[in-house]
């Protein structure tokens, strides 16, 4: 009789230590599945307003090419960089010359 009554108690005991953890383990699964949802709601939210932005970056980079002075700023800045490298083939040909010229 008394091992009937030990059997009792411990399966008593493992049973409200089952219901225990898994009462736990669905507490931090809904913990989890919340966190989870919130995370998405902010990731939707800066992919709007991420594309906002881009909207707003594309409008600005039609804007900047349509205005006349970053023409003119580009027409320089080509130019430039074309002088440079005339002068670097200029000078590329004249130390060629240079070196002819000693032999």
């Amino acid at each position: 009789m008394e091992t009937i009554l030990k059997s009792d108690i411990f399966f008593f005991i493992s049973s409200i230590s089952t219901i225990l953890i898994t009462l736990l383990l669905v507490f931090i699964l809904i913990f989890v599945i919340v966190i989870l949802f919130r995370i998405n709601k902010r990731v939707k939210k800066f992919e709007t307003q991420l594309e906002a932005v881009k909207d707003d970056i594309v409008s600005f980079k039609e804007d900047l090419l349509k205005s006349s002075i970053f023409a003119s700023l580009i027409k320089l800045v080509l130019q430039k960089k074309q002088n440079k490298s005339e002068k670097a083939s200029t000078n590329k040909k004249k130390q060629k010359y240079e070196q002819n010229t000693k032999k």
